[in-house]
């Protein structure tokens, strides 16, 4: 299995986690600016994008800490492209994150999201 077949899996488990929470999916592994976003969704009035990260095992560190500031510039210039593209306020926006962990003994996974993740 690829490593995008693996991300695509993780990516399907966050978007049904998403919809189950009211989540209107548009848009998913959207590149632009050599910036790819991984889920753009609607939730309310906000378009919400979301980052998700899968760790195997914490011994490489919490999929939280994977969102590092090289990895916010180009998620911020991704989302400030799409938003000039669609003509969409970037005030309306917001920036979740979910972070999967697998369990240690292979029945599943943790999941983790934070809503409105601080770019800078």
């Amino acid at each position: 299995m690829s490593n995008r077949d693996i991300g695509n899996k993780w990516e399907d488990i966050a978007e049904k986690y998403l919809k189950n929470h009211g989540y209107c999916i548009l848009e998913r592994n959207y590149t632009i600016l050599s910036s790819e976003i991984d889920i753009i969704a609607e939730w309310e009035s906000h378009i919400v994008f979301i980052e998700v990260k899968l760790r195997n095992t914490p011994w490489y560190g919490h999929p939280l800490e994977t969102l590092t500031k090289s990895k916010r510039v180009f998620l911020y210039r991704g989302i400030r492209a799409y938003c000039m593209k669609k003509n969409i306020d970037i005030d309306l926006c917001r920036v979740d994150f979910i972070g999967l962990l697998k369990k240690e003994d292979g029945t599943g996974y943790r999941l983790w999201h934070i809503k409105w993740v601080e770019l800078f």
